[in-house]
């Protein structure tokens, strides 16, 4: 029995809407303009296909929400108060499905993305109705920690844009490494100029480089790392792979390269993305093989004018293309479900949550091959499907392998291409060498050495025996004619200067190990004699020209004087000479004034024992400047020390006048 089939006019229409297909403007959303062509194809299929979806007719009014999430909130309210009213949204770009999935649960509106990696959208708390045919971008970081396993790398470095889906992915990558026991060196950020987030990988070190940014960054940095030589063997750089194959040919005013010095950089990148088409040459749900569906789509582009050239976003045709018969099949079980209670497609609203659970429960069932490969869905709403591996050898992208995370299982092709044979360092690898001399000039330098540890040994001894004795020099605390920073330290200055020569020096002779050796040793040694002669050699002139001062010592408990102190004591020592010299002269005159004073006394007792005549008076007051002392003052300022002063009392003159009786 022939299957009736209901004519398209009498079809009721069933909406859809698309707000990230766009054709200008930055970014992800850029990619619409390949995806697109394969939607409406996709469209066309399902409303052709006699047992999906009977009595009904899907359409898809798209719009252009340019990226921006603002504009596509805009866009979003503007179809839902208006009719006709929409069952399920498809976006493309993650921004925008950001801010419209986490607003459609409040319509009971399932959104559906062909285009959207952030991993932000995995959060089932802020996205519970949120489905996409594109792999998170998490879904790479397990390919990337495989592959590090795998060559044996344990230290990166990432770079990423600073847009939310490369941020949250970075976040995810660091902690798989550190899990892993792989250390991320540095993680750089940047919004539009990448050069201090690349001359950052360079001053870290970073040979393993793992890139997260949109194909317009992508020209940026790789420029920036050509122009500071971060390619070549010694690197390896990470991309992602959805860009196209010659996305570093395309010339713009962002960069300043050649499209060869872009060629040379990329050359043996790796990319890691989600398989996004059938590798197998079965049929899928539409009746075409993979290869069928690129042969119709490579037709379908010519009517958009893309001849000879492929559009931004091709090799996600798949993805949109399997997302149009994902939504399909889930309206179609939708259908069948509800026609079981006796209600109808029809019947749905925007606050009917009955029949959104419904759409919501067929999308997260739904399973099929499609020209993307085998389509299902986690409980996250993220698509299941297994990660390819591709090199850029001599131009062109080579395929390395597949991995499936599901069952952590690499398959490898063993078609991969390195500089030397190997694949390079994770990091600088530091060998020791050991670098001899001849044995002659260790010889006489350890002979110098030697000579000069025995004159230092010399010195601690003489140090140590004349460790009273010091020596100071007047200059050190001030000099008229200015010239004591000349002398002052000298041995510190000396072995600046010859610090100064003998590094640069160092530099440029370190390839050879003698000159090197001798030229080091004989600074040190020179630097070694003259701090010691100009510590040393000055105390031991004084003590050799002072020989009393060196005998005395070794009892001296007091410093050497300085010159100050030494005229200081000889002037004292004249000035006590001086004032023996007149005690002697005082102590003459007393000795004389004493002996006059006995023979007066002698004269006085014999006219006494004549006992008659005329009293006699005699005066001795002659006499009186020889008994008297010269005046003494006592100045307690005085270096003398002596006492000079009138502390002694002067005779009064009746202790020197006689009297006599007359006889």
């Amino acid at each position: 029995m022939q299957r009736y089939r209901c004519p398209r006019h009498l079809k009721k229409k069933i909406y859809i809407s698309e707000r990230s297909f766009r054709s200008t403007g930055r970014g992800a959303g850029r990619r619409g303009q390949g995806c697109l062509p394969a939607a409406l194809m996709a469209l066309e299929d399902v409303n052709a296909e006699p047992n999906l979806l009977p009595g009904y007719k899907m359409k898809m009014p798209y719009n252009d929400s340019q990226c921006n999430p603002g504009l596509g909130a805009t866009v979003m309210y503007d179809l839902l108060y208006n009719p006709p009213q929409k069952l399920i949204l498809l976006g493309g770009c993650s921004i925008v499905c950001s801010t419209i999935a986490e607003a459609a649960k409040m319509w009971n509106l399932v959104v559906v993305s062909y285009g959207s990696s952030s991993p932000a959208l995995s959060n089932r708390k802020r996205f519970p109705t949120f489905f996409r045919t594109h792999p998170s971008a998490t879904i790479h970081n397990p390919t990337r920690i495989k592959l590090f396993q795998k060559f044996k790398w344990s230290r990166i470095a990432i770079i990423q844009e600073a847009e939310e889906v490369f941020i949250s992915t970075g976040e995810d990558l660091e902690a798989r490494c550190k899990e892993a026991g792989i250390e991320v060196a540095t993680r750089q950020s940047f919004i539009s100029d990448p050069t201090d987030a690349v001359r950052n990988l360079v001053r870290q070190d970073a040979r393993i480089i793992v890139g997260m940014f949109y194909v317009a960054a992508a020209r940026k940095v790789i420029c920036e790392a050509y122009k500071q030589n971060v390619f070549g063997r010694q690197y390896v750089w990470f991309l992602i792979g959805w860009y196209e194959d010659d996305w570093y040919t395309f010339i713009d005013k962002a960069h300043n390269c050649t499209v060869q010095q872009m060629k040379e950089a990329v050359e043996g990148h790796l990319t890691t993305e989600a398989l996004m088409l059938n590798q197998g040459a079965e049929p899928t749900i539409s009746g075409m093989t993979s290869a069928q569906f690129l042969e119709r789509y490579e037709e379908e582009l010519k009517k958009y004018n893309y001849i000879g050239r492929r559009p931004v976003g091709y090799q996600e045709a798949p993805l949109a293309y399997d997302a149009i018969w994902a939504i399909a099949l889930a309206l179609n079980k939708t259908i069948n479900q509800l026609k079981l209670h006796n209600k109808s497609i029809e019947d749905f609203s925007y606050t009917n949550d009955d029949i959104a659970k419904q759409i919501y429960s067929a999308m997260n069932s739904t399973q099929f091959l499609g020209v993307s490969g085998y389509v299902a869905f986690s409980s996250k709403g993220d698509r299941i499907a297994w990660t390819q591996i591709e090199q850029m050898i001599d131009g062109n992208y080579t395929l390395l392998g597949y991995y499936d995370t599901q069952t952590d299982n690499l398959t490898w092709l063993r078609k991969e291409k390195w500089a030397d044979g190997k694949p390079p360092a994770d990091r600088t690898i530091i060998k020791k060498v050991l670098r001899t001399v001849t044995l002659s000039l260790f010889i006489s330098m350890t002979t110098v050495s030697g000579l000069g540890i025995l004159w230092a040994l010399v010195l601690l001894i003489f140090n140590t025996i004349f460790r009273h004795s010091s020596y100071y020099s007047k200059w050190i605390l001030r000099n008229q004619y200015k010239t004591f920073v000349l002398k002052r330290k000298m041995h510190i200055k000396n072995t600046k200067v010859l610090c100064l020569i003998t590094a640069p020096v160092t530099l440029v002779i370190s390839s050879q190990t003698d000159a090197t050796y001798a030229f080091v040793s004989l600074a040190i040694i020179v630097c070694s004699f003259l701090s010691m002669a100009l510590i040393f050699i000055p105390k031991v002139i004084e003590l050799i020209r002072r020989p009393r001062e060196r005998v005395d010592c070794r009892t001296l408990t007091d410093t050497i004087t300085s010159r100050e102190e030494e005229d200081r004591q000889q002037r004292l020592q004249r000035e006590n000479e001086e004032l023996r010299r007149q005690i002697i002269e005082r102590e003459d005159q007393i000795r004389q004034a004493t002996l006059t004073l006995q023979e007066r006394s002698a004269m006085r007792h014999m006219a006494s024992t004549m006992g008659g005549g005329d009293r006699v008076r005699i005066t001795v007051g002659q006499y009186t400047d020889l008994l008297a002392p010269k005046d003494i003052t006592n100045d307690f300022i005085s270096d003398s020390g002596f006492i000079t002063g009138t502390s002694m009392a002067r005779s009064s003159r009746s202790d020197t006048d006689f009297s006599e009786s007359y006889l």
